[in-house]
């Protein structure tokens, strides 16, 4: 093989493996916040209460769980999606699943790592 041809070789490699590197060192990490939500909501779970409540993600809860509901305390509050329209609560089902249009008021309900 000639010397040009193994230069050239060489200088390629350098190249990818400097956009590899920048690529890398510029990509977010894992354990970055990116992509989550700023405010977790929940519904109290409580029939008689069933309170709508937010959590700003790094605020102090005040020694208790942020799904004990503040207004009964009972610990069955479970993830919300709130209209930012009427403000309504709705709980979600299973693994994250709601309804993605308000029952209320027929607003579109945002992603979950979207909402206010």
């Amino acid at each position: 093989m000639s010397k040009p041809l193994q230069i050239i070789i060489v200088v390629l490699c350098l190249g990818a493996a400097g956009y590899l590197l920048i690529n890398f060192m510029t990509k977010p990490s894992a354990t970055s916040n990116e992509g989550t939500p700023d405010y977790l909501h929940f519904k109290c779970g409580n029939a008689e209460c069933g309170l709508g409540y937010s959590w700003k993600r790094g605020t102090d809860t005040g020694g208790r769980d942020i799904d004990t509901c503040p207004d009964c305390g009972t610990i069955e509050a479970s993830r919300a999606a709130k209209c930012q329209e009427c403000g309504l609560y709705q709980a979600m089902s299973g693994h994250g699943a709601y309804e993605k249009i308000c029952p209320q008021c027929g607003a579109d309900l945002p992603p979950i790592r979207e909402q206010k």
